[in-house]
């Protein structure tokens, strides 16, 4: 979305105008954006992979 924001007359926009997503984009997505999942969704989603998962992710896997 930060390249779409970057535009000031976002109704006469041409695909083509849009820049491309960069590095720094992500890095200040990691910063703005929130949590979506709370703590209690979240366990029951690593209780679930602990149980139908390919690999076992650890809490500390998650704070990567």
């Amino acid at each position: 979305m930060i390249p779409l924001r970057s535009i000031m007359d976002i109704e006469h926009i041409d695909i083509n105008s849009i820049r491309a997503t960069t590095l720094e984009d992500f890095k200040m997505a990691f910063v703005n954006v929130k949590a979506s999942v709370n703590a209690q969704d979240l366990q029951h989603y690593m209780d679930w992979n602990d149980r139908f998962g390919s690999f076992p992710i650890t809490h500390e896997d998650l704070d990567d």
